[in-house]
């Protein structure tokens, strides 16, 4: 991408601007050939050099505070070189590497593309600081985002860098010369935020045709989705607003860059590229929205006065509560600052990462669409590499990849509990009066004695999902910004809690109850062994039909004793709804001539081993992310369009 970007670049300036540099190369190289550097062959006394022509090898682009931007414009030049030799009057050829700056104004394209200077190329180490890539994208690193949201600060709101107080995110937009209109920018909330940055159509969810549409935006706007602020919540609307002001402060000669090479740009504005889903090589809009996603925060809560308040916050709870604990302290802090500074508690919570509190990684993690709870491990127990969160997406991930991690599930021994791989006990698991798993109180002081415990590695096909660059404005979608992806190995803590677990299985052990249920129905058919369970678990016949979507007539059939053998469907839909998981349900499934050991069943073998104490429901979305079949899909989705 960038390669084809500085071809574009080196083009431009080729076709538009090459008089103009030989112009000028020619005047430097006749005023200072005695001063020149040129290796002449046999010449030693150069009297005249002519130039031939010349080629661009590359440009540099370097910021301005202003709309201009500085190129540097590196040529190989032809001369030809006259003088006294060794014998005689000498003409040679030879090539002379030159740098010509030039400043430019970006505005609707290059305008007073003016010469500032001309002097002979030395390579030079390269400098990040006020360096912009082919396609005019500042070259950042993330130890640059406080001074940068600083640099903001100082630009449009100074007063915030004086003490603590709360962005006036519309005040800083009016300042900036923006303006907010919201627009449903998609059907379901994909699209959080668009900066729009010259005039164009724009296409956005038309609720009362149902229909998407088009409408004429202007220049210097930037539209938000309205349900940004009732689905989300007032954090999540100010850094939407705030993400899309930096697009506008930092990236706004990147989109001019395009509309300078592009003569039909403008009238193809509304024209869609989306992106691949997973890439090796990060594009422009990817670092864009690296840039957005990380200087935003930090324009919203700026160090120095964070600092100032999370002292306030852990002096006060000190003072008022003496005996609270560090995550006690910090969820305290977190639910301030993000009052505080109207962000969300996630954004509050991340800003505290970023300053070194790392004791606050148990707090508020948001996983498979629900908030983890609180929880907390002994000092040392976890590095910052290191989780005991996972998702049910990422389980299935190492599940199907990981041959150790296989292993471990199958084995029955561990449990998925609000998003942890916690040891099958009723010391750390129990059930509620829903019958759905949770943990114990001692658990969730006791992480590390019960979780397993996952390595956060780099994800380098890593790629924000379903980013969409419209090539007249920059969305921001609606996803976690997480470039790490937890990973299971058996490292001393994980083999230590496999072996306490084998001898720990107390929720469905095989205990005596379990050898007793086994001999009891040795000679009984699928229908009469899902029978048994019924009578054994106490499961009404209405209560049957609540968590299996089964109906009467399926009913029946199993307390007739049935010999004839159920669809897949059926069969898990009976383990997911009596809740059997391996123990119980692998061996009821073999009665039914049914296995779970190939990969397209993979899903619903995670299902039974984990996802215990979970309705059919919870399954279902489990197995909608999967791409899997749900289980009793017409009834599934009958009940829930009756829902409200």
């Amino acid at each position: 991408m960038a390669g084809a970007l500085s071809y574009q670049l080196v083009t431009f300036i080729s076709e538009n601007h090459s008089d103009m540099i030989h112009s000028v190369l020619k005047r430097f190289i006749f005023e200072e050939k005695d001063y020149l550097d040129i290796q002449a062959g046999l010449i030693e006394e150069i009297h005249s050099v002519k130039l031939d022509g010349f080629r661009i090898k590359t440009i540099k682009v370097a910021e301005s505070a202003d709309d201009s931007v500085k190129l540097t414009v590196v040529v190989e030049a032809d001369l030809e070189v006259k003088g006294l030799g060794g014998r005689d009057y000498e003409t040679e050829s030879a090539q002379q590497w030159f740098a010509v700056s030039l400043s430019g104004q970006l505005d609707d394209g290059f305008n007073n593309l003016t010469v500032l200077r001309v002097e002979e190329y030395y390579k030079s180490p390269f400098k990040r600081e006020q360096a912009l890539s082919p396609s005019l994208v500042p070259y950042f690193a993330k130890d640059d985002f406080d001074n940068i949201a600083e640099d903001f600060l100082r630009e449009f709101c100074p007063e915030m860098l004086s003490a603590p107080m709360a962005l006036p995110v519309t005040g800083v937009v009016e300042r900036m010369g923006l303006r907010i209109r919201e627009l449903d920018l998609s059907r379901n909330l994909v699209l959080f935020g668009m900066m729009v940055f010259g005039d164009t159509s724009v296409v956005y969810y038309n609720k009362e045709r149902q229909c998407f549409d088009k409408t004429i935006i202007k220049g210097g706007t930037i539209l938000v989705d309205p349900n940004v602020f009732f689905e989300r919540n007032l954090g999540c609307w100010n850094n939407t607003v705030i993400h899309e002001c930096v697009h506008w402060w930092k990236h706004r000669k990147h989109h001019e860059f395009f509309r300078m090479i592009d003569d039909e740009y403008s009238l193809v504005s509304c024209r869609v590229r989306e992106t691949e889903r997973i890439k090796d090589i990060w594009t422009d809009e990817d670092w864009m929205e690296w840039h957005a996603n990380g200087i935003a925060p930090r324009i919203l809560m700026p160090k120095a006065t964070v600092l100032l308040k999370i002292d306030e916050y852990k002096s006060s709870l000190a003072m008022a509560f003496p005996q609270a604990t560090t995550l006690e302290t910090l969820e305290y802090v977190i639910i301030n600052l993000a009052e505080f500074y109207h962000v969300s508690k996630q954004a509050a919570k991340i800003r505290l990462l970023d300053l070194g509190y790392r004791e606050a990684e148990p707090l508020f993690n948001y996983i498979d669409d629900h908030y983890v709870g609180a929880y907390s491990y002994a000092t040392g127990s976890l590095d910052e590499n290191q989780t005991y969160n996972i998702s049910m997406k990422d389980s299935m991930r190492e599940y199907l990849s990981n041959c150790d991690f296989k292993e471990l599930i199958d084995s029955g021994d561990f449990v998925y509990v609000d998003s942890h791989f916690v040891v099958n006990d009723k010391k750390y698991v129990e059930r509620t009066s829903c019958s759905d798993l949770r943990l114990t109180d001692y658990a969730k002081l006791h992480i590390d004695e019960c979780c397993i415990r996952f390595a956060l590695e780099t994800n380098k096909k890593w790629k924000p999902e379903g980013d969409k660059y419209l090539e007249d404005g920059l969305f921001r979608k609606a996803v976690s910004d997480f470039e790490r992806v937890p990973v299971y190995c058996t490292d001393e803590h994980n083999q230590a809690l496999t072996s306490v677990a084998k001898d720990s299985k107390h929720l469905v052990s095989m205990t005596l109850e379990f050898l007793e249920f086994n001999k009891k129905t040795a000679d009984y058919n699928f229908a009469q062994t899902a029978y048994a369970h019924i009578e054994r678990l106490g499961i009404s016949q209405q209560r049957f039909y609540d968590t299996t979507l089964l109906d009467d007539r399926q009913f029946r059939k199993l307390k007739s004793g049935n010999p004839k053998s159920p669809s897949f469907d059926t069969a898990m839909a009976i383990c997911i709804g009596l809740d059997l998981g391996l123990e119980y349900g692998v061996p009821l499934l073999e009665k039914a001539a049914m296995s779970l050991e190939n990969k397209e069943k993979a899903p619903y073998k995670m299902l039974l081993a984990c996802y215990r104490g979970r309705s059919i429901f919870e399954c279902n979305e489990f197995l909608t992310e999967q791409g899997a079949k749900l289980l009793r899909e017409k009834e599934y989705r009958s009940v829930l369009s009756l829902s409200p």
